[in-house]
């Protein structure tokens, strides 16, 4: 599991939410609110106006979630 946050912005809450990459890329000016350990994998990418800026927007099959690209958050910083 991984750090998890919410964004309040977006109305990404209640058992969604966005990982930390793009928590500070994509949602950077957003109201965000940590959500500790989220049972939930990063859905930025998932939704549909193709806001998401780490990776890219493509859906799979039947609407399910595709399989999250490998970031190396270690090149991110404040």
């Amino acid at each position: 599991m991984a750090d998890t946050y919410h964004c309040h912005t977006c109305k990404m809450v209640d058992g969604v939410g966005v990982c930390t990459v793009c928590a500070k890329v994509c949602h950077k000016d957003h109201e965000i609110s940590y959500a500790k350990y989220g049972s939930f994998f990063c859905d930025c990418g998932a939704k549909e106006d193709g806001s998401c800026q780490v990776r890219p927007n493509t859906s799979g099959h039947h609407g399910k979630r595709t399989t999250a690209v490998t970031l190396a958050c270690k090149s991110f910083h404040h």
